[in-house]
């Protein structure tokens, strides 16, 4: 009886590892990188996506906001408690 119980809880720490494993790997895409677009494409790419953290050298990184409303969501969302 006890293998039984510990079956389900194997499958489901496998899928948890997958999880995680996956999670890992779209946290370590790199940044778009400032170096290697025009202006306009960077304004662009800030525009689409509100906000994005861009490499700008070759040990730093800038965060960049396309309007105010969007860094007040931002500011906002960071300072939520967690729950």
């Amino acid at each position: 009886m006890l293998f039984i119980q510990i079956k389900p809880l194997t499958h489901a720490a496998a899928l948890g590892s997958c999880v995680l494993l996956a999670s890992t790997a779209a946290n370590g895409q790199a940044r778009p990188d400032t170096r290697d677009m025009t202006c306009t494409q960077a304004q662009a790419l800030v525009k689409q996506r509100g906000e994005v953290v861009m490499t700008t050298g070759q040990y730093t990184f800038e965060r960049f906001i396309a309007d105010a409303r969007t860094a007040i969501l931002a500011r906002l969302s960071r300072d939520q408690p967690m729950r």
